[in-house]
């Protein structure tokens, strides 16, 4: 699942990329587009019982992210 912008509009795009960090679907490419189509401008909230895998896509994706 990645965030793509169309013009004005920002939608959810899924794709069948390969697994990221042995998981397929993987959180951190929403994240990284996320980054991108805001440029930067992201809080990212995680519930999850994966909270090493989420924390660390959290840290790559921002240096701000908290553990």
């Amino acid at each position: 699942m990645r965030v793509v912008r169309h013009g004005m509009d920002v939608a959810i795009a899924l794709d069948d990329g390969p697994p990221v960090n042995f998981c397929k679907p993987a959180v951190d490419p929403l994240f990284t587009s996320a980054i991108d189509v805001w440029q930067g401008g992201v809080l990212a909230v995680v519930l999850t019982a994966w909270a090493r895998t989420a924390c660390a896509a959290a840290r790559r994706s921002s240096p701000l992210a908290a553990a």
